[in-house]
């Protein structure tokens, strides 16, 4: 949804991918009619009717929906049968992820549980997804890491950082005067140091980085890329084991 996607977005800007991953859906589809959501199923039969000013996929069997006009709506979550089943009175709304979901009330972010209940209070600038117990948070102007409870893991130090994918997390801090990339634990101990330009999330023990070039802070969290940076594919050791200039 509208708020919950800005952390998303800006870092999805600085951040590759090796191989994406395919996102944790039921078999319905939205779709828009007379500029209102709706869902289908893998058949093209309406399951619910468009009806909402915008829709979500489902994760994990709920689906965030916006509610009322195009500047004055509320967030909340549908079941597969179109049933309203957490009130719509977020004014943000993530997608589920190990049982959690961010919200937003004003401009702070938290969590709330699969019945709508509070789960983690609304007190940080910015929140992002469940992914291997820990999720990436923004406090101070700075991203860390929290657990269920809520509890700081990684204290907030980086510039930018992703969530963890097969135990490491890609963060980013400013080193004289620029951005550089490494690769953190669960305990916040740099596993590979930040020496890269841009570096992507591990997937099936591999991820792409990229050396070279420069990289520096630009507006709302973006991260401007340039010179010549060359790209190769390195494991959670670090070796590289093929180059390519893009």
């Amino acid at each position: 949804m509208k708020q919950i996607s800005v952390l998303g977005c800006m870092i999805a800007l600085v951040f590759l991918t090796f191989a994406k991953r395919p996102l944790e859906t039921s078999a319905l589809y939205p779709i828009v009619e007379n500029q209102r959501w709706g869902f289908v199923d893998a058949e093209g039969r309406v399951v619910v009717t468009p009806q909402f000013i915008f829709a979500g996929d489902f994760h994990e069997g709920l689906a965030s929906v916006r509610i009322g006009r195009t500047h004055e709506f509320k967030e909340g979550y549908i079941d597969i049968t179109g049933r309203l089943v957490i009130e719509a009175n977020l004014d943000g709304s993530g997608d589920f992820s190990e049982g959690l979901a961010v919200m937003a009330r004003g401009n702070k972010y938290g969590y709330i549980d699969r019945n709508g209940k509070s789960a983690i209070s609304p007190q940080f600038e910015d929140a992002s997804a469940f992914s291997q117990g820990v999720a990436l948070i923004k406090s101070g102007g700075r991203f860390g890491f929290i657990d269920k409870s809520g509890e700081i893991k990684i204290r907030p130090q980086f510039v930018i950082a992703r969530s963890f994918h097969e135990g490491l997390a890609a963060a980013i801090i400013l080193e004289a005067g620029e951005l550089r990339t490494g690769y953190i634990d669960k305990t916040g101990k740099w596993i590979l140091s930040p020496k890269f330009t841009v570096a992507g999330d591990f997937s099936e023990g591999l991820a792409v980085v990229g050396t070279g070039g420069e990289a520096h802070r630009g507006e709302d969290q973006a991260v401007l890329l340039s010179g010549n940076i060359k790209y190769s594919v390195i494991d959670g050791w670090g070796p590289c084991y093929f180059k390519r200039i893009l």
